[in-house]
């Protein structure tokens, strides 16, 4: 059985930690995205992007509650495909 949780209801350092591990297969990803991860623990509002090719991303987000709020030409790194911008809001 599967149980749902708050965010809040874990240590701080969960999302952050699980974000790391989720993109350990290159290293590339924790460089570019590794302080703004920081910087959303504790926040009231997450933001995630995705590439538009990894559809397993994109649908383990949605399938938690984020939002697709916009798309944007990547231009930043050596993955192809537009980045995909995603938001949940944190209720307490």
């Amino acid at each position: 059985m599967i149980e749902f949780k708050k965010t809040t209801d874990f240590p701080r350092g969960t999302l952050y930690n699980q974000l790391v591990d989720a993109y350990s297969f290159n290293e590339e990803c924790r460089k570019i995205w590794d302080t703004t991860w920081k910087e959303y623990e504790g926040l009231k509002k997450i933001i995630v992007t995705t590439n538009e090719l990894f559809i397993p991303a994109q649908r383990n987000y949605e399938s938690v509650g984020f939002v697709k709020v916009s798309e944007r030409e990547n231009n930043e790194t050596p993955f192809s495909g537009k980045y995909i911008d995603y938001e949940f809001i944190l209720r307490r």
